[in-house]
């Protein structure tokens, strides 16, 4: 009886006790969600950072960088050409004060200063017929048997020789063609004495006029150029 008096002469007590509950909860609550958030603003943890980092590590080239090989002979822009018409191949070995040849027919021998001779022969025409990737069906071509004889005393570097055969007008570069017919580069270095030859073919129409054959030795020879009438 005494707890039922009690009880009834403070009604408010225990309304007022759930209240302080709730109000805690509610402020338990409040809390826990202002510390999510709070961890959502913050740096990220270590896997996130990690994948940050190595998302996309090489930098977008810009638009007039080259995508081409680094090192080795390579031609100018914009197809800029020497002193003697040769087009212009960039070499880390070119020499300030070159070998110089004098330019030849094609059914001639040019003669550097040191003693190599080199020279085009056996020159014939045809039509690619095989077909397969990069073999152009029906192309017209052209090659070149060239020779190379070192007379000089050194030996002779020939293991990038870049070929050129230019026509026109215009001066427009010739395609090279390995494929759908027997063609091989000049390589390797040349004794004293020795021979070697090559051949070059090219993507060249029959009406094609003015040919001019330049072929860039190395660096510390000035290129070779020969001229005149084609088969």
């Amino acid at each position: 009886m005494g707890n039922r008096t009690t009880a009834g002469a403070h009604p408010g007590h225990n309304l007022r006790k759930y209240r302080g509950v709730l109000v805690g909860i509610t402020a338990l609550l409040l809390a826990g969600c202002s510390g999510n958030s709070t961890d959502a603003v913050q740096a990220p943890g270590p896997a996130a950072s990690a994948q940050a980092l190595t998302a996309d590590p090489r930098p977008t080239p810009e638009p007039d960088e080259s995508s081409g090989p680094v090192g080795g002979p390579a031609f100018e822009p914009e197809n800029a050409q020497s002193a003697d018409g040769a087009p212009a191949v960039l070499r880390s070995d070119a020499a300030a004060n070159p070998v110089l040849v004098e330019p030849s027919s094609f059914d001639g021998e040019a003669v550097y200063e040191d003693g190599v001779v080199a020279a085009t022969s056996n020159i014939r025409r045809g039509t690619v017929d095989e077909e397969g990737i990069g073999v152009v069906a029906g192309a017209e071509y052209i090659v070149f048997t060239v020779s190379v004889r070192n007379g000089s005393s050194d030996t002779l570097d020939l293991t990038a020789v870049v070929p050129t055969l230019t026509y026109g007008e215009d001066r427009v570069s010739a395609a090279p063609l390995y494929r759908g017919v027997e063609a091989f580069d000049l390589t390797g270095k040349l004794e004293p004495g020795a021979v070697t030859e090559a051949e070059y073919a090219f993507q060249l129409p029959a009406g094609a006029t003015d040919p001019v054959l330049y072929i860039d030795l190395n660096g510390s020879h000035a290129p070779l150029v020969f001229s005149g009438d084609l088969p």
